[in-house]
């Protein structure tokens, strides 16, 4: 819950658990459900509240708390301690209570209705609710809106400053009214009209609260949410400190507005200087931004929403349309919510646009943890192999017993007639100081080994260009056969060796058969082709595997193949999938995470998602380098494990809905540089048993590696000196 000011409309209401369990006995009970809610009024702090005598207790987190509208504020602050305090609607007291923090029993929705005051509030989807407030002899009004805790149609955001007026600092100094820019009001006015409950929001200082008042008269009734207190420098574009914390006041009310209405469907219009594209992004809204600075640089990597000079009427029509959609797959407009499935239809058009990739149907998906499990299944694969093997991989360590086992069965391949086809990285091969002898014993045997990006004097300023894919394609152009494996595993002792080798990573592999190994395929030959290799004529005969029947265990997976510098595709997919979170988020990975994924899991947990993450023990540097993001995470409610090995996974899943496995891991280089490859599994059956087998059994250890411990303080100072050396020192690297 949050007070809010301008005096007209200070207050939201809201459920932030409506069911709350035994284990959450601590959350707060319904305020205003349209079915059977309750409501209450603390006169101590001006909040709406569940009837509890101190008031609404919720964590910091999850709530922007505001001060009080000027007049109830100074109302309640002359009422002598023990004064009467009464909440009235349509003229008729709902509630009644004294100053001394004894707060109201709660009120019915039945009781609330008998005063009138829901007279026009839609009880499936709620509304607008005015209620008035008298003490020690003034009266004040406070609107509140009341939706349903189960609410899934369309909540629309919109920024005042810049976006709906041209916000000039000085004009606003002085007083002087600010009209709304051209088709702004119409615009708003067709949001009302479909009865899409309006939230405003401006980050301006408090002292232009009446600018706001009155600018807000030529607009459709909503809700205001606005900052306490900012200097006026924060209205100059130029000030990045302070348009950093408007985006980040934003992003706390959209945290707010998501824990208290999950379902919700969040349209947000924006300008492009204060981050309200990124608040936005990072909620899992759809953005539209007015285009206030040409070329704005300000926009997040995974922004895929509209800009626009103007709101004329292709404009508008475009918005509401987008409402149309919303409204008519949401179960409180009386619309027909989507079928069941692990991405909703808008994240998946989204993840289409932004990753230039399709969920493909019909597939068969088999989960192998550790080496013990992968390689004989890789080995049995290439062993049965009849036409043709590419195998990728960064790493192809030399001399390791698992690289010469994988290479003798690599050869036998070549001399029964397969095509074997071996693409490694030019730094994961190890050949920059002296030649991979495994690869050479592949090379006299004629297996074709192409070298993608090779150290040399002649490239040395290129070495960041790197090819870090982990792929195994087997007999893709034979109509009745074909698989691949995706996941994370270079080749050698550390990464598929059994539990005896000392060091040994923890990470999955994925096996899938189906039409999407087509893709899979594609993103190989696109890589060899850049390392020099010539695609013959068979590579795509018979790409599209015929697909599974639902009924025979047929699965939904997306590949993304990330393709090197300039290509932001992965990350895009992670911080979509994150912001599209519901309930919770598993995420597995043993290396620094970038700002873009942080920045999204901190949002998710501030919205009340669940966020669980684990890390690994014994990593070095990377794990030092890991721990610099642990102070954020931990501040934001993050839970934190560390595995008692090094973790070489790099994986998430999220509402045991959809889940990614690949080899990208979540730092710079490789969301930003690598040639990266992933897959996204859409499938709650597959994912469910997904996080059951392997995060749920992760934050608990293994018999063979010990327990998993939880992490619970921030790292020291002596701790934070390190890294942030370090952090200077060393690049990322590559695994």
């Amino acid at each position: 819950m949050t007070v809010v000011r301008p005096s007209k409309q200070p207050f939201v209401v809201n459920d932030p658990h409506p069911a709350p369990s035994a284990a959450d006995s601590g959350s707060s009970r319904n305020v205003v459900d349209a079915k059977d809610g309750v409501v209450a009024f603390d006169p101590r702090t001006g909040a709406l509240t569940d009837g509890d005598a101190g008031g609404v207790r919720v964590k910091r987190k999850n709530v922007v708390v505001r001060q009080l509208p000027e007049g109830l504020s100074n109302m309640l602050a002359g009422a002598e301690r023990g004064a009467a305090v009464t909440l009235k609607g349509a003229g008729q007291t709902v509630a009644s209570g004294p100053t001394d923090n004894s707060g109201f029993q709660p009120t019915t929705l039945a009781e609330l209705e008998s005063t009138g005051m829901l007279q026009g509030v839609n009880k499936q989807r709620g509304g607008l609710v005015t209620f008035e407030v008298e003490a020690a002899g003034k009266t004040a009004h406070a609107r509140v809106m009341a939706l349903p805790s189960n609410y899934d149609g369309p909540l629309f955001i919109s920024d005042i400053d810049d976006t709906l007026r041209d916000t000039s600092k000085v004009s606003l100094a002085m007083g002087e009214r600010q009209t709304p820019l051209p088709g702004a009001a119409e615009l708003l006015a067709g949001v009302a009209e479909k009865g899409v409950p309006i939230v405003y929001l401006s980050a301006a200082p408090a002292r232009l609260g009446t600018a706001n008042d009155d600018f807000l008269t030529q607009m459709p009734a909503g809700v205001l949410l606005s900052r306490e207190s900012v200097g006026l420098s924060a209205l100059d574009p130029r000030n990045k400190v302070q348009a950093q914390q408007q985006g980040e006041f934003k992003g706390r009310v959209l945290s707010m507005l998501r824990t208290m209405y999950p379902n919700a469907k969040i349209f947000g219009l924006g300008d492009d200087k204060y981050g309200d594209a990124q608040a936005y992004i990072r909620h899992g809204g759809v953005a539209y931004v007015r285009d206030v600075r040409p070329d704005d640089k300000n926009m997040p990597a995974d922004f895929n929403g509209v800009k626009t000079t103007a709101y004329d009427a292709a404009f508008r029509a475009r918005v509401l349309g987008d409402l149309d959609g919303a409204i008519r797959t949401s179960a409180s407009f009386d619309g027909r919510p989507e079928p069941t499935q692990g991405v909703n239809a808008a994240v998946n058009a989204k993840l289409d646009a932004l990753t230039g990739s399709k969920v493909v149907e019909g597939n068969k998906l088999e989960l192998f943890v550790d080496g013990d499990q992968a390689l004989p299944e890789i080995l049995k694969q290439i062993d049965s192999a009849t036409k043709s093997i590419q195998y990728e991989t960064y790493k192809f360590a030399p001399g390791d017993a698992v690289s010469e086992k994988v290479a003798e069965r690599l050869l036998a391949a070549k001399q029964r007639g397969v095509d074997v086809k071996l693409l490694v990285d030019g730094i994961g091969s190890r050949e920059w100081i002296t030649s991979n002898k495994t690869l050479n014993k592949l090379r006299s045997g004629g297996v074709d080994v192409k070298v993608f990006n090779p150290v040399s004097a002649g490239n040395a300023l290129n070495l960041t260009n790197r090819n870090h894919r982990k792929s195994i394609v087997v007999d893709q152009s034979v109509m009745d056969g074909g698989l691949a494996f995706v996941g994370g595993m270079n080749t050698g002792d550390r990464y598929m060796g059994d539990k005896s080798v000392k060091g040994r990573y923890h990470d999955v592999v994925m096996k899938m058969e189906g039409p999407a190994v087509a893709e899979v395929n594609a993103s190989f030959w696109d890589t060899w082709q850049l390392a020099g290799g010539d695609v013959p004529s068979w590579a795509f005969e018979n790409p599209n595997k015929p697909a599974l029947d639902k009924r025979s265990g047929g699965q939904r997976v997306r590949v993304i193949a990330h393709e090197g510098a300039g290509d932001n595709r992965i990350m895009r997919a992670y911080t979509t999938l994150i912001n599209d979170a519901k309930s919770h988020i598993n995420v597995e990975n043993g290396f620094p995470m970038s700002d873009e994924v942080v920045g999204a899991l901190v949002s998710a947990a501030q919205r009340g998602v669940k966020v669980r993450y684990i890390v690994g023990a014994d990593f070095g540097m990377l794990g030092q380098l890991a721990a610099k993001n642990y102070g954020r995470l931990l501040d934001a409610g993050v839970e934190i494990y560390e595995y008692p090995t090094a973790v070489h996974t790099k994986s998430m899943s999220i509402d045991g809905r959809v889940a990614t496995i690949g080899s990208a891991n979540m730092d710079n280089m490789a969301l930003l540089q690598n040639r990266e490859i992933v897959a996204v599994m859409d499938d709650p059956t597959w994912v469910k048993d997904y996080e059951a087998r392997f995060f749920d059994q992760d934050r608990k250890g293994s018999a063979w590696a010990g327990e998993t411990r939880r992490i619970t303080n921030k790292p020291g100072l002596i701790s934070r000196l390190k890294t942030k050396v370090l952090d200077w020192v060393v690049p990322d690297r590559f695994e």
